[in-house]
C-alpha cells in the first residue's frame, strides 16, 4: 500500500481552503450590504427631492390637490424632514385647511425647532386669528434664525404697525435697514409708518422712494393717501377692521404678501440707520 506524499497532502488542503474562500465571495459582505443601502437611500432622497420640487411648481401653478398628494410621496419616504412638511402645510394653507395646516407646522418644528419657514407661517395662522401679539412673537422668532429674509422682518414692521406700535415699527425698520439696505419694502413700510405718525412730508417722501425702487410711480391718489389720518386703538378695533374704521393703510399677512409676493429672541436693536439719520436732517 502507497502512502500519500505529504507534499501532495498539503496542496489538497491548500486547494480545499481555495475552494471554500471562493464560495465564501459570492455571499455578500458587511460592506458590500452597507454600501448597498447608502446606495438605496441615494436613490430615495433624490426621488423624494424631485417630488419636492414637482410639488413647489405644481403649488405656483394653482394645482393645490396635485401639489399635496406630491408632497405626501416625499413625506412617506423622509417622515422626519421638517422642510417638506413645511412645504405640505403651505400648501394646505391655500386649500384653505388653516387647523391643518397649523398643526404641520407644528409638527415639524418639534422635529427641527430651527424651521424657521414654519414659525413664519405659524405666525401668519396667528395674524389670521387676529392674535396680533403671537404672529410677531413667530415673526421675530423667524427672522432670528434666518436674518436673510426680508419677508420676515417686513411681516414683524407690519404686524406693529396693525397693534398701532409705532415705535416696534420703527426699530425694526431701523434693524431690517442694516440688513437690506434700501428695498421697496421697507420704503413702503417707512411710508406707511411716517403716515401713521401723521407726517405726510416724510411719508410721501418714502413713498417716492419705494416706486423708485420698485419701477413705479406715485400717483395723485397714493399721494392722497399719504395724508395725516388719526390712528386708531387695537382696543376698540380689530386688526382686520382698523383699515376702514380709521382710514389707515391694510397691515398684517395680508400686506405682507401684496409687498413681497409672499415668516426666540429679537435681533439686536440697532441704534441708528440711514433712513433714521436722513429723517432726522
Amino acid at each position: 500500500m502507497t502512502m500519500p506524499r505529504p507534499t501532495s497532502t498539503v496542496l489538497g488542503a491548500l486547494g480545499l481552503v481555495a475552494v471554500i474562500a471562493a464560495a465564501g465571495c459570492n455571499g455578500p459582505t458587511a460592506r458590500g450590504i452597507e454600501n448597498r443601502r447608502a446606495a438605496n437611500d441615494r436613490f430615495d432622497r433624490a426621488g423624494a427631492q424631485i417630488a419636492y420640487d414637482q410639488a413647489q411648481q405644481s403649488l405656483i401653478n394653482g394645482q393645490y390637490k396635485l401639489a399635496l398628494d406630491t408632497i405626501d410621496q416625499a413625506i412617506r419616504r423622509f417622515p422626519q424632514d421638517a422642510g417638506y412638511l413645511a412645504l405640505r402645510g403651505r400648501i394646505q394653507q391655500e386649500m384653505r385647511q388653516y387647523e391643518g395646516a397649523q398643526r404641520t407646522f407644528e409638527y415639524a418644528l418639534t422635529i427641527d425647532p430651527t424651521c424657521h419657514e414654519c414659525l413664519y407661517y405659524l405666525g401668519v395662522e396667528a395674524q389670521r386669528r387676529s392674535d396680533d401679539a403671537g404672529a410677531l412673537g413667530r415673526y421675530d422668532a423667524a427672522w432670528s434664525l434666518e436674518p436673510s429674509r426680508l419677508q420676515y422682518a417686513a411681516a414683524g414692521v407690519e404686524c406693529c404697525l396693525a397693534m398701532d406700535d409705532l415705535e416696534g415699527a420703527e426699530e425694526r425698520l431701523c434693524t431690517a435697514d442694516q440688513f437690506f439696505g434700501q428695498s421697496a419694502a421697507l420704503s413702503a413700510l417707512r411710508a406707511e409708518l411716517h403716515a401713521l405718525q401723521g407726517d405726510e412730508a416724510r411719508a410721501l417722501q418714502h413713498a417716492r422712494q419705494a416706486a423708485v425702487q420698485s419701477g413705479c410711480r406715485v400717483t395723485k391718489r397714493a399721494r392722497s393717501s399719504m395724508r395725516a389720518r388719526p390712528r386708531c386703538s387695537p382696543a376698540t378695533a380689530s386688526p382686520r377692521s382698523r383699515s376702514g374704521a380709521c382710514s389707515g393703510p391694510a397691515t398684517g399677512a395680508g400686506a405682507s404678501m401684496r409687498l413681497l409676493s409672499r415668516p426666540v429672541p429679537i435681533l439686536p436693536r440697532a441704534r441708528t440707520c440711514n433712513a433714521c439719520v436722513r429723517d432726522a436732517s
